[in-house]
């Protein structure tokens, strides 16, 4: 299982892909969510899509306030969940890093 994020740029495109393994992420007691702290690169408008692949059904993922809801499903394998695109603003130069928390997924 994996999340991958691609980064649109006005209109060029500029790639800066993360492709994050879901074991990476961490889970915390009492919770139903996984998180983890990411760096991408700042701009104030940057368009980012986000893809996730898992047999899940359709786990949710938020970027710090920005909460994803899945707009495609693939049903071929392996099994890709495609966010649509979404703004997320990053001010330069002070952020950066970021918080990706998905729930109603399990790691195990």
């Amino acid at each position: 299982m994996a999340v991958s994020l691609v980064g649109v740029f006005g209109l060029s495109v500029i790639r800066h892909d993360r492709i994050i393994p879901l074991k990476h992420l961490s889970d915390h007691p009492a919770t139903d969510w996984l998180e983890m702290v990411m760096f991408l690169p700042p701009d104030a408008q940057a368009l980012r899509r986000i893809w996730l692949m898992t047999p899940h059904l359709e786990p949710k993922i938020s970027i710090d306030e920005v909460i994803l809801t899945p707009k495609k499903i693939t049903t071929t394998k392996p099994r890709w969940i495609d966010y649509g695109t979404a703004e997320l603003h990053i001010q330069p130069p002070l952020r950066g890093f970021t918080q990706l928390r998905l729930t109603g997924l399990a790691l195990w």
